[in-house]
């Protein structure tokens, strides 16, 4: 089967949660034997990317880049990907589609004005698969950022539509009506065993600190605890005055992400998670635990689901609206309400000075993380679009 995965993603690197999960979809396809292709922006919606930043990173890993007129060519990890300028991707998606004649065609939700599902569906949306990756990037629904009736019609014409957690599955139905089935990305390449060394991890951390991912619980905790090294994990989300909102606390260490997470992970003692949207599922918090880290996170959404029964999901003021006259071309500006930051320092004063109260949330989490991803089937997908 010759599949093609679309996205309006980064393709690499891949550090956000819908970059990961689609391309460890794509990879797992190519390894059992069926024939891959990608077809990616050059260049992030939010930041980063370019011709130049992608060649340094691929050849960085021994890949070999082949010139293209409106972007490169490259095969990763038996994946031939086309990365291509944001204003090329949708007739390049077209003129792929015609080209390489896919028997499935793979389109995420994060896909603002559905230009890369109506380039994927003009062929034959019959070949198309939609990935829900990210609630608010839907066309549909109370939480979408851009309603758009016409790409949800197009959704309700495909193939068939995937949700990665129980959270999205029962959103699209609830509000657009969508029957999907869940297939949860096997992102995690291997089950370390339980670490019971957590001395050595300094830090309180908090991966893409940003207004969305709940910045200002993590500022207050911070505040609160001054006598507390923290680290913040720079990302797609936060802007200049969030970095610098950081950067005046001098107990907070500020690091940009990359792919080896491990470095983060390693420098880890609990990993804070005080997101105030939905949060379709939550790849991070099962990470974290895996490497025995406990985990605070918000007790709403695709977090409960992804915190897999561990304490502690902890309560936050979610964001209810958006203001449209500012933001940029891939999310409006949330309203964000005033926040109790008190449960959370409470429970990351409770784990920091009671030692045997962490040890026990550490083997507690790794436990239920290991089992979780033991249960997980690499090859649940390409069954599935086999069968549809």
């Amino acid at each position: 089967m010759k599949v093609l995965l679309a996205q309006n993603l980064l393709y690499a690197p891949a550090t956000g949660g819908a970059n990961k999960s689609g391309r460890a979809m794509l990879v797992d396809l190519a390894r059992t034997g069926h024939r891959c292709l990608a077809i990616a922006p050059i260049r992030g919606r939010v930041r980063g990317g370019g011709p130049e930043a992608l060649t340094d990173y691929l050849t960085a890993r021994g890949v070999v880049v082949r010139e293209r007129r409106h972007g490169i060519v490259f095969d990763l990890d038996g994946v031939e990907v086309h990365a291509v300028e944001p204003a090329q991707l949708a007739p390049s998606v077209a003129k792929l589609v015609r080209a390489e004649q896919p028997d499935r065609v793979l389109v995420p939700s994060d896909d603002p004005g559905g230009l890369v599902l109506s380039a994927a569906c003009a062929s034959d949306p019959g070949k198309v698969v939609y990935l829900i990756h990210t609630i608010q990037q839907l066309p549909f629904g109370p939480r979408a950022f851009y309603p758009n009736p016409a790409a949800t019609d197009l959704i309700r014409k495909v193939r068939a539509v995937v949700a990665v957690s129980e959270a999205a599955e029962a959103y699209a139905a609830r509000h657009g009506g969508l029957r999907s089935t869940v297939i949860r990305p096997h992102i995690y390449p291997v089950v370390p065993p339980f670490r019971d060394e957590q001395v050595a991890r300094p830090y309180v951390t908090m991966i893409n600190p940003c207004a969305v991912k709940g910045i200002d619980i993590f500022l207050a905790v911070a505040d609160r605890l001054p006598e507390v090294a923290f680290q913040a994990v720079l990302s797609w989300g936060g802007d200049d005055a969030d970095v610098q909102r950081l950067r005046d606390r001098p107990h907070i260490t500020v690091v940009t992400g990359s792919e080896d997470i491990e470095r983060v992970y390693d420098q880890t003692r609990v990993l804070v998670m005080p997101s105030l949207w939905d949060e379709t599922f939550g790849y991070t918090c099962v990470e974290a635990m895996l490497r025995s880290i406990p985990v605070l996170a918000s007790s709403h959404s695709g977090l409960v689901e992804a915190k897999l029964g561990v304490p502690y999901s902890l309560p936050v003021s979610t964001i209810e609206e958006y203001d449209y006259d500012v933001g940029d071309a891939s999310m409006p500006r949330p309203v964000v309400s005033a926040q109790d930051a008190s449960p959370w320092v409470a429970a990351l004063t409770e784990l920091l000075s009671e030692p045997a109260r962490h040890a026990q949330l550490a083997r507690q989490g790794w436990a239920a993380a290991s089992a979780f991803v033991r249960g997980l089937d690499p090859h649940a997908l390409a069954t599935h679009l086999v069968e549809k």
